[in-house]
């Protein structure tokens, strides 16, 4: 696991941080801090709740009340996540978040109200960040740990997908698989539009192709997103042999800074949805 240490600092100058006198940055700083620290969760989840803490690796995220729930939760998109490690690795890696509420927050009408399936457990007085010594930023948020959950990898799987690939090449390393770098959890490039930079007050539309290469009729049977600030629309559900449908997505920023979101089409017949993704930086 050498290249993981090299890997998130790159992660770090990605995100724009400016490099600091000694020539690392901040944020490259923090990573090397954060790495292979243990998380702790005793004045969070109670003993009946650690059972999930028992196997061999989970993901934690961590949410702010301010931030977009189904951004970082959306069944949908960390289902697919969590499907995906199954069929790979035939292991369940367990998915848990932990909100900092200021107040007791009915967490049943929360997950109801964002159609959440992953367990949410409350900080109401950000013990848990101050016990973690955390740092504000959210990239820092989100962990894969191992069973005595040390910290094996920083970023969140759901909205970058080379964190995804990350997550996807350790955890197979960890367990003796064999990591397929062909596999879905790659890209096409042709599935990826950079925006670019541009301000909040904009929005942007672009439009993807979804050919159908086969001798037969392809049907769609739903097209969704990783967040409520992207939308996408198909101009047909079913798409000739050798043909294509067009598949308009639209961004409207919900905050500053880079981001990197992605739509999936379920084809019918198909295991896995097909994925797209945008990309840029919000000025």
């Amino acid at each position: 696991m050498r290249y993981i240490i090299p890997f998130l600092i790159l992660c770090g100058f990605s995100f724009g941080v400016v490099a600091c006198s000694s020539g690392e940055s901040k944020t490259a700083r923090l990573y090397r801090k954060l790495y292979n620290r243990t998380i702790v969760f005793d004045k969070i989840l109670t003993e009946t709740d650690s059972v999930s803490l028992l196997s061999s690796y989970k993901i934690v995220t961590y949410l702010e009340s301010h931030e977009c729930f189904s951004c970082h939760l959306k069944p949908n998109t960390m289902g697919l996540f969590v499907d995906e490690i199954s069929s790979i690795t035939s292991h369940k890696i367990p998915i848990f978040a932990i909100l900092h509420t200021d107040k007791a927050t009915n967490l049943s009408l929360l997950r109801s109200r964002d159609d959440i399936t992953i367990p949410i457990f409350p900080d109401i007085d950000g013990s848990f960040v101050v016990q973690n010594d955390l740092p504000s930023e959210s990239i820092f948020h989100t962990f894969l740990l191992d069973s005595t959950n040390h910290i094996i990898l920083i970023g969140d799987p759901i909205r970058n997908s080379k964190i995804k690939e990350l997550y996807l090449r350790t955890i197979c390393e960890r367990l003796g698989i064999e990591y397929n770098q062909n596999s879905d959890a790659k890209m096409d490039s042709k599935n990826e539009i950079n925006l670019g930079s541009f301000p909040k007050s904009e929005s942007k539309t672009v439009q993807f192709f979804i050919p159908n290469n086969t001798e037969s009729e392809m049907q769609i049977d739903t097209v969704f997103t990783s967040c409520e600030c992207t939308t996408a629309k198909i101009d047909k559900i079913s798409i000739s042999p050798q043909q294509n449908a067009s598949l308009s997505v639209n961004y409207t920023p919900d905050g500053s800074g880079k981001f990197f979101r992605e739509v999936y089409v379920k084809v019918r017949g198909e295991d896995k949805p097909k994925t797209f993704a945008i990309r840029g930086n919000v000025e």
